[in-house]
Order: structure tokens, then sequence, then C-alpha cells
């Protein structure tokens, strides 16, 4: 027994060295009050411009990773922050035309000058206009260069209720490309449009474009454009309509108690449209895996070549079992080296509890599925040192019911789980795959869940809070700690993230994340009443 104690004390005292490997320091603000606007405000990372990080207040839009920045008629500010995170200014944008109240579409820093893009609906001429005007990176002074950048008719079409307005900027900042939906009442699309830019915002070319399909639904995933101004759009096919919009029935596994989660059913192919020689020709192909199903992917682009990355699953099924990266021609459709990598039993048990664990084990024997998630697949990102990686995070949404009395009330439900790590060798091959066990739930909202990461000396880095799901009078969620990992080519290692004034620190808002030269990251954080928020800036050693 006296053996036994001491090498329980040595183990312990080595996992305690190894907590302490991560030295990070953080610079704070104070908590804040923000006398604007009450329970509306939202932060969103804008970038960085020399050493000096700019941050967007705007009403809070709760968007599932998506491109839109939105946040309508309301007014939006601009932030600007120095090194040692002091808020050097902040300014209203002020971009009413001509007395009249204009939407906000989004902001930009492209070639290191900030635009913002607001646009004006004119019910009478029935028709939708978009706008650009620069604003000074020093003084935060909107610029007199108001520029109109596309006028778009929808006179033809009856049921037409909104115009959603998203864009993408190319790898070297020459160009930008806006995609236009119009939609109905029911927010269902009628028509698409692309317009293509240079980086003065003069237009190169445009054009209406739509998918290729006889039944079923189609939904546009992912925008790229590349450096030459060719357009790339992803779209999912779904087989019918009915599935679409199905839930998965998991709880009668127990998997997620009494509430109701919704994923996609495997029933979708993905789609790859390309548009090039300035929108005058077109070409299409399915993205798919032998004997394999897509569950979820991410792609990137430079100089034809597709780089291709995300999750499968056995054909016909939704649980993930392992990752995949190749590269596409776009010009010709031929794949070349590809790599898979299909998840060991130990990543996925890696932090199940004792339950979910025996719902595993007993879902391998019968052969059932075990997860119901969609996965948020990232770029493929380049370390300094060479090596690439890609996160798949695990996300699903559903509704919780609840009864008032004699009323029922249906509550949106937002949960956010782990993040599988895939590194990358020098030839697109799957290195290794390691995962970050998380629990992210929360109710209307999903502001502060998810997670930022960022790199130095060739070492990720992962904060993130924890958020468990508690039966209780206060929201059914039970805020946790926050937690720091440090994932090197030797292992993880991980402990709880403590910053100045800890007990007042709101909750970490992940979209808020700007990485600045020399390393250090500066996000923002904000209370769960909407009202309170910070800006930290954390430097790893």
């Amino acid at each position: 027994m006296k053996t036994i104690l001491t090498i329980l004390l040595v183990l312990s005292a080595a996992l305690n060295l190894r907590a302490e490997e991560i030295n990070y320091n953080v610079k704070s603000t104070d908590v804040l009050r923000d006398k604007i606007t009450v329970r509306s405000a939202g932060l969103k990372a804008i970038g960085s411009i020399n050493d000096h990080a700019y941050m967007l207040y705007q009403p809070f839009t709760a968007i599932y990773d998506g491109a839109t920045i939105g946040g309508g008629k309301m007014r939006h500010y601009i932030g600007k922050f120095d090194k040692d995170v002091k808020l050097v200014k902040k300014t209203k944008l002020d971009l009413d035309q001509n007395g009249k109240p204009v939407a906000f579409e989004g902001v930009q820093i492209i070639k290191n000058k900030i635009q913002v893009f607001f646009s004006f609906q004119n019910e009478a001429s029935e028709k939708h206009y978009l706008f650009s005007r620069s604003v000074d990176a020093e003084s935060l002074e909107l610029n007199d260069d108001t520029k109109m950048i596309a006028e778009l008719d929808y006179s033809g079409i009856s049921k037409y209720k909104r115009t959603s307005v998203q864009y993408e900027v190319s790898e070297d900042e020459t160009k930008i490309m806006f995609f236009y939906t119009v939609l109905n009442k029911k927010n269902e699309p009628l028509r698409f449009a692309v317009h293509v830019y240079d980086n003065e915002l003069n237009s190169i070319w445009k054009t209406n474009v739509s998918p290729k399909f006889q039944e079923g639904v189609f939904s546009y995933k992912q925008f790229r454009l590349d450096n030459n101004g060719d357009v790339y759009l992803l779209g999912a096919h779904y087989s019918d309509k009915k599935n679409y919009y199905d839930s998965a029935d998991f709880k009668d596994k127990g998997f997620f108690s009494k509430d109701t989660y919704f994923t996609d059913m495997p029933n979708f192919t993905y789609q790859l449209y390309r548009y090039y020689n300035n929108g005058k020709e077109e070409a299409y192909k399915n993205i798919s895996l032998e004997d394999k199903f897509i569950r979820s992917m991410s792609f990137t682009v430079l100089d034809g070549i597709l780089s291709v990355n995300g999750i499968f699953s056995n054909p016909e099924t939704i649980s993930a079992r392992g990752a995949f990266t190749f590269k596409l021609d776009a010009a010709n459709g031929k794949k070349t080296d590809l790599s898979t990598e299909v998840f060991s039993t130990e990543i996925i048990e890696k932090g199940f509890s004792e339950n979910e664990l025996k719902r595993f084990q007993r879902s391998i024997k019968d052969k059932s599925e075990y997860d119901p998630f969609d996965y948020i697949i990232s770029d493929v990102k380049t370390l300094s040192d060479g090596t690439k990686y890609y996160t798949a995070e695990q996300f699903i949404t559903g509704t919780k019911k609840e009864r008032a009395g004699n009323q029922v009330v249906y509550t949106p439900i937002y949960l956010y789980n782990d993040i599988f790590i895939i590194r990358l060798n020098a030839d697109n091959t799957i290195e290794n795959i390691e995962k970050i066990s998380k629990r992210q739930y929360a109710l209307t909202t999903s502001r502060y869940n998810s997670f930022i990461d960022f790199e130095k000396d060739g070492n990720l880095y992962f904060i993130y809070n924890t958020i468990k799901r508690k039966d209780s009078m206060f929201k059914n969620a039970e805020i946790g700690d926050t937690y720091i990992s440090k994932m090197g080519k030797d292992g993880c290692v991980e402990k709880v993230y403590s910053t100045p004034e800890s007990k007042k620190v709101p909750l970490m808002m992940p979209k808020t994340m700007v990485e600045l030269p020399n390393h250090s990251v500066l996000y923002g954080m904000m209370s769960p009443s909407y009202k309170d928020y910070k800006f930290e800036l954390i430097e790893v050693e």
C-alpha cells in the first residue's frame, strides 16, 4: 500500500508539473457597462492593421457558421484597440443616406483599408441598392466616398420580401465577391446572383446563378473566390424535402434526454459550381468519396487547385467515422492526394461519461447510430513550422419543450461539443488526430459557444468555456470553467484559464478573436445579461 501511495504521489506531481507548461500573460480592460444599447449589442472581430485591433459592436444576430454579417437598421460602432488593450476610440457608423435609414451589411479590412457595406431598399422603384464607404483607420471617421456598387432589380418577382447579402474576399485581397439571395416571406430563396469586384470596388463581372437539380432541396453552404476572380460555390442537394426538415430521433436511445435535436440525415450530396472567364463559363461537379459518405466538408482554392477536407461516415449513416483530405483540380475535375484516417476507439471515447461510454459500446455492437452531430469544419491552417491542421467541431441545434401553465413554450437549443484536431504532413496526408472534449449547452443564443484557437512556435492553443445542461429554473444551463489547452507534438496539456478579476469575467465570445503581428490574440467577452463586456489580450510564452 505504501508503494502504491508513493507511485500515486509521483504521478500526481508529474501531472502538476505538466499543467505548469502552459505559461501565458493576460492584459485586460475593466468590466464595462455598455450604455449605448441594452441587451442588444454584440461583438465581432474586424481584424488588425499594424499593431491595432478593430472590433465591431453590433446588434446581436445568431448565425450558424455563416458568412452573413447582419443586424439590419440598428446602430453599429467600431472600436480601435492598441497593443495594451486600451480602447483608443469608439465611433458610431452613421450610414444613413439623405436622412433615410439603411441596412448594415458588413465591414471588411481589404489591403489595410476598412470598408463598410450597407444597403437600401427602394420599394417605389422595386430596387435594392448596395453601397460601400471607407473608414479612416486612424480617426475611425467615415470618409466622404460613398459608392453605389450594385443595383438589384426585383420588379418582376411578385413574392419578393428581402435580399440577403454575403461576401468573400480572395486570398491576395485583390478581389471581392458578393453573393445575393432574393427571399420571400418564408425566407425561401427565389433567385441567386454573383457580382465580382476589384479591391477598389470596381465591377469586374456579374451573373445570375442557379443550382442544377430536378427534385428535392438545395442549399448553398460555402463560397470561395480565387485570385483570378473565379467563383466557387459549394452546395448540398437533399434528395427530398421531407427528410430535410426531419429531426433525428436520438432521444429514444437516451442520448439527449427529452429534448428534440435536428441534424442533416445522410440523404444529401455535395455539389461544386465554378464560374470563370468573367462569369461567362460554368462548370459543375459532384464531390464524393468512394465507399464513404461526406458528413461535413470545407475547401480553399489557390491557382485552380482546391484543398478539400472534412469528416466522413459510413454510407447511409450519420455517425462520424474519420477524417479526410484531398486535392481537386478545378479545370479537369481530377482528384489527387487522398488521405483518410478512421477515428480510433480511444479518440471517440475520450471525455465520455460512464453512461455515454456504455451507449457508445452498445451502439458499436448492434451497429446503431451514436453520433447525431453535424461538424463545423475549419479551413486548413499552416503553423509557423510548416505543419498544417484543421478542426472539426461537433454542433447540433434543437428545441426544448416546456410548459408554462396551459401554454407550451419551445426554446431554441445550441449545443457545441468536442473538437477534433487533424494534423497534416507536408504531402497532405493525415499525420494524427487529437480531440478536446467539451460541453457547451445554451438556450436561445449561441454567442458564447465554440472556441478560439491560435498558434505560437508550432504549438496550438485552444481556449473555451464549459456550459453544462442543468435542470433548474435558471435557463437550464450552468456556466462552468474556462480552459486553455496547449497541443504540441509531444501531447496535450490543459488547465483552468484564469484572468484578472476572474470572478467578474464575462463569457468569451469566440467570433471576436483578432490575431496581432506578434502572435498575441485579442478577443472580446460579454456577460450572459448582454450588458457588461470587456476585452483581453493573451500572449503565451
